[in-house]
Formats: structure tokens, sequence, C-alpha cells
């Protein structure tokens, strides 16, 4: 294992398993002390342009999505307290695209009421899709 609490894919640890077309995937982080969870989207590549030979070029970078432990600040508060290991981190599905990853996330959160819901560090979502961006 490559990372620190790894995340998990249908109980996979996942490492270099990553579906091709995926560009990023929705996520269930859940507090192993308190069973309060957290779901989120992240994207596992970041677009990069560098200057080669005085010509811009696009790559793909890896994004920091092994470190990573979402943006809620509730939730980081509690890691500070407890520990990244008191965490365990699921992906719930890859996505194909951002506009995939984004409806995938809403329909997480509206399924489980999580906003609604004490047992979610989740208190708020803010999302524009387009049936285009999901066709791919």
């Amino acid at each position: 294992m490559s990372y620190e609490n790894p995340w998990l894919y249908n109980d996979q640890i996942v490492e270099d398993n990553i579906p091709e077309d995926a560009i990023g995937f929705v996520y269930e982080i859940t507090n192993l002390s308190n069973n309060k969870r957290y779901i989120g989207k992240k994207t596992l590549f970041f677009s990069k342009i560098r200057k080669v030979k005085g010509k811009k070029k696009k790559e793909k970078v890896d994004s920091d999505w092994r470190q990573y432990y979402g943006s809620n600040l509730e939730l980081n508060e509690d890691r500070a307290k407890v520990g990244n290991d008191k965490f365990k981190r699921q992906i719930l599905r890859f996505c194909k695209s951002k506009g995939e990853a984004s409806y995938y996330e809403a329909k997480f959160i509206f399924g489980t009421d999580a906003i609604m819901s004490d047992r979610y560090y989740n208190s708020w979502i803010s999302c524009k899709i387009r049936n285009n961006h999901l066709k791919k």
C-alpha cells in the first residue's frame, strides 16, 4: 500500500485498479468513532500546461486524491481530534465526467437525506448539471 488509510471500492483497496475512463469519483467518509458520514466528489487528475520547446503542452497530473478527506470544516476538525485512522474512506462510484460526478454526488446526498440528518457532516449542496454532460 502506497498511502495511508486507503480508499476502498467494493471492499478492495484502490491503488492502480482505477477504471481507465474515470476522471473522478463520488465518495463517502465515515467517522468510525461516532458513525457520522460525509458524501462528496473528487477528481483523480488535473490538467497542467507546461511549455516544451516554446509550445504549450497539456498533460494530465494526479490530484491529491490519495490524501484527500473532504472539504467540510467539521469533518476536518474531527479528523484533527481523533486521527485519520478513525475514518473509513469508500468510493461509491467512479465517474467518466465532472457532470456525472456532480449528478451522482447530488443523488447520493438527496437519496440519504444527508443535509437534513445529524448523522451526516453535509450541510449544503450546490450543483448545476445539464443532461448533455451525462450522455458521454
